[in-house]
């Protein structure tokens, strides 16, 4: 286990519940639940109890707004937060403190430097004195600041790739000071000129030259960033925080740590977000309970396609009267030219009913009838955005994520020409889809909940008064404990509670056309570290031919893709780059009807393991470096479509960890879940 990864056990809470590591779990399905269960019903929580119909297949799951722990993922290629100039950036010959958790997936900038912060613009030339800086990990994976004018200073201590690190750099009456893990290293340089921000403002993620000339992007995720302008919060080693920072005395800035791209610290700066950078629950913090879908909060996933509606009723017209209309949205991309918009909700042809889409250029824009209103500020992508539009007496509102943004006036009848429409238009349902989450989907008619600034909800919302319908998006039978991602159950796969391992029930596939389907996730790209597959099985019968129990490839393209399944014979296989890297032995095929353990872990970066009930069948040298712009599959081989026939219980992917290096005992309990 990494240092950094010891740092954070401090929060975990009872050791006999909970996970040490629980942090760095992407997917956890427990199995339990209720017999039946899938993820395909979707449930209106008000007094109403309207049928909502899906068509096509929106995915629901427990990925939602609400928590506390967050970080920012970045590409590598193109993604990064920018800042406008700012005399807070401004260090002067003073003191300062430059930190943040990272969790570098490479280092392999051309230019060498890996950037965190940055407030450096070599388009300017060769910079002065006192002109830029820079808080970065070099290509040989020192921690580094460069500033006055060209020094540059680095740690003699390194930061691991593909794991979580708490870094830091302080300046103390001259002295810079580097820590990893909250380690002092050796290395304690005399740097005692400007370090000053540059017209070309900040940047996270990227060097902050403003022409893209010199790239400098960062690979993998960033978490809680903060600078402190005229202090050095450390002299000495010490504990990182095992819970989200703060804002201390003279925070500039405090970011990458919330469900949206903010700065938390008093100066309020904007975050512009460039390329496809996208806010994750994937975070150097774990929760000290277990997550409850009910109370932490699910959402579902409209992929360009596939839309809900809710029928046509009185409660949904609104009349010339009060209503609001509320919903968090987070948008993977949308339109910028054409014909057609995306739209999040709709209740009839544009000329009679409400519509609230975004526009081309990035707007909320709320329809009623004879007048349009927009926000004034523009939706980010990969971010969750609070939007509420309320109307009392004839005064219409716009609020995004609590603040009122626009005013108009508005006595029109407002109609329900149709069914209500979700993830997409009411009048061109097959050519206004959304593609993003949708979260707390919230119509009040009669009353306008909002009519000044508010602080966004924290919580799943509930059916307050007049409240005509409510999808929390909380009916995921199959969902995900880690809070990542969300799940398609396809066919009939679905919860089972009359065999188990452990817990209340299994995940059962009838071997003819049931799996599970998780969205693409960055979180599932490994990398070159370390990390863990396993889950119980329980086969009722062979499969026709090779089947995924959890497979990674897109269909029919072979490439750096884990795949862990079973042959037609009943033996377990490891495979990546279209070869059976592990195959375990005849002697060891697993039987009918009965509970093992399977688990594929890489240690040390290299080494590969294969083991049933806690056994290894088989090594390999592992160098892959593990992609993650694909979906994932349980229960299904994607080239050959052969499903699993049985039971999985206590599915978990651990990231970073490999939990297993040599012979153990299979798990004798249900798995932690938190």
């Amino acid at each position: 286990m990494s240092v950094g990864r010891f740092l954070q056990q401090g929060a975990a809470g009872n050791a006999d519940t909970s996970d040490d590591d629980f942090a760095n779990v992407v997917l956890l399905l427990d199995g339990d639940g209720t017999s039946g269960d899938n993820n395909e019903t979707f449930t209106d929580s008000s007094t109403n109890g309207f049928t909502v119909t899906e068509s096509g297949s929106v995915v629901q799951g427990s990925f939602s707004p609400y928590g506390d722990n967050w970080s920012n993922y970045f590409d590598g290629n193109s993604d990064a937060l920018t800042i406008a100039d700012s005399a807070d950036f401004d260090f002067g010959t003073g003191d300062f403190t430059m930190e943040a958790w990272i969790y570098p997936r490479s280092l392999s900038d051309v230019n060498d430097y890996n950037s965190i912060v940055s407030a450096h613009n070599p388009t300017a030339g060769s910079p002065a004195a006192g002109e830029s800086w820079l808080f970065t990990v070099l290509n040989n994976q020192k921690l580094t600041v460069y500033g006055s004018g060209g020094t540059t200073s680095s740690s003699n201590a390194t930061v691991s790739l593909n794991e979580w690190s708490h870094v830091m750099i302080t300046r103390s009456s001259g002295t810079i000071r580097f820590f990893i893990n909250g380690t002092l290293d050796t290395n304690t340089p005399s740097v005692t000129g400007n370090f000053n921000c540059t017209s070309a403002g900040l940047a996270i993620g990227r060097q902050a030259n403003p022409d893209g000339s010199t790239t400098r992007y960062w690979d993998g995720w960033i978490s809680n960033v903060r600078l402190v302008k005229g202090t050095a919060l450390q002299t000495s080693s010490f504990t990182p925080s095992t819970s989200p920072l703060t804002a201390v005395t003279n925070t500039v800035l405090l970011a990458c740590q919330s469900n949206r791209f903010v700065d938390n610290s008093s100066s309020s700066h904007t975050l512009t977000p460039t390329g496809t950078v996208a806010v994750t629950p994937f975070s150097p913090f774990k929760d000290d309970d277990a997550r409850d879908i009910t109370t932490d909060g699910g959402s579902a996933y409209f992929n360009y396609g596939p839309y809900l509606t809710l029928p046509q009723n009185t409660a949904f017209n609104f009349g010339t009267g009060d209503f609001t209309v509320e919903f968090w949205a987070n948008v993977d991309t949308y339109r910028t030219s054409g014909s057609y918009f995306d739209c999040f909700v709709a209740f009839g042809h544009y000329t009679s009913s409400p519509y609230f889409r975004i526009t081309h250029t990035g707007e909320l824009t709320c329809g009623l009838v004879s007048a349009a209103y927009s926000s004034t500020s523009t939706i980010d992508t990969g971010e969750w955005n609070h939007f509420a539009i309320t109307r009392s007496g004839t005064t219409v509102r716009i609020f995004v994520n609590g603040t009122l943004e626009t005013t108009g006036t508005n006595s029109a009848n407002l109609g329900n020409s149709s069914s209500v429409y979700i993830g997409t238009s009411a009048w061109l349902p097959t050519a206004e889809e959304m593609k993003g989450y949708l979260s707390d989907v919230r119509i009040v008619k009669g009353t306008a909940v909002y009519t000044s600034s508010f602080t966004p909800p924290t919580a799943p919302l509930t059916a307050v008064t007049n409240t005509s319908a409510l999808l929390n998006f909380q009916d995921a039978g199959i969902y995900d404990r880690s809070g990542i991602n969300n799940i398609d159950t396809v066919g009939n796969a679905q919860i089972d509670t009359a065999v188990k391992k452990y817990g209340t029930g299994s995940m059962e596939f009838d071997g003819s056309g049931d799996y599970l389907l998780c969205n693409s996730s960055e979180a599932f790209g490994y990398g070159t570290g370390d990390f863990t597959l396993e889950c119980w099985v329980y086969k009722d019968a062979n499969p026709s031919a090779d089947a995924g129990i959890i497979e990674q490839r897109p269909a029919s393209t072979n490439g750096n893709y884990p795949m862990l399944g079973l042959n037609s014979s009943g033996q377990l296989f490891y495979y990546v780059n279209a070869a059976y890297k592990i195959s375990a032995s005849a002697s060891t095929a697993l039987s009918n009807q009965a509970w093992d353990h399977v688990a594929y872990v890489r240690s040390g970066g290299n080494l590969g393991t294969l083991y049933i009930n806690g056994t290894s069948v088989g090594t390999w040298v592992d160098t892959t470096d593990y992609v993650s712009e694909t979906p994932l599959r349980v229960g299904e081989h994607a080239f050959s479509a052969a499903q699993f026939n049985g039971f999985i219980d206590d599915l978990r992917i651990t990231k970073g960890v490999a939990r297993y290096t040599a012979n153990f005992t299979a798990p004798t309990d249900a798995l932690p879940k938190f």
